[in-house]
């Protein structure tokens, strides 16, 4: 995949995170597309472009949200080199139990480490129960990683569907 459509393809993730996503709130959770595209990325491409992938994926979202510039990409860094080696070194598999399980796990790893740099960084946010990490484990982590898991579960089987009707035409 050339960098320039992987970069277009994150340019619209971002545009849906932030224009469609808040109408997909269930219990004041959202998903997360560029995160997800993340994790995609993360386990399917090699380490490099996978930190690419994640650099800019963090940067778009970094410049459009209330967050400390560079706490959104330094996770995405993060998570992405963590679950690239993890995939490319001890699992080497990319069947659906790894998406669902690295969605579920790099979601909670994601947001307990942008909660992490939001305090910080000292950062003063409105609605001070979202810095206390347990409520915001309980009511925001836990859901997002489930909201996020399903979604991981559709893109895969619309992936896997797509691949079978390729196959079919060659």
């Amino acid at each position: 995949m050339k960098i320039t459509f992987s970069v277009l393809i994150l340019f619209l993730a971002t545009i849906l995170q932030i224009t469609l996503v808040p109408h997909l709130s269930i219990f004041g959770v959202y998903p997360d597309f560029v995160f997800v595209l993340i994790i995609f990325f993360s386990i399917l491409k090699p380490i490099h472009q996978s930190l690419i992938f994640a650099l800019v994926g963090g940067l778009f979202l970094d410049f459009f949200t209330l967050y400390p510039l560079g706490a959104i990409t330094l996770s995405f860094i993060l998570i992405s080199y963590l679950f690239s080696f993890v995939v490319q070194n001890i699992l080497k598999s990319h069947n659906l139990a790894t998406f669902i399980i690295l969605g579920f796990i790099g979601t909670i790893i994601y947001e307990t480490l942008v909660s992490s740099f939001i305090k910080l960084a000292d950062f003063i946010y409105s609605f001070s129960k979202i810095l206390e990490f347990r409520y915001n484990f309980i009511y925001f982590i836990l859901p997002e990683a489930v909201y996020n898991t399903i979604l991981i579960f559709l893109i895969f089987l619309f992936f896997q569907c797509f691949k079978q009707r390729l196959l079919a035409y060659k």
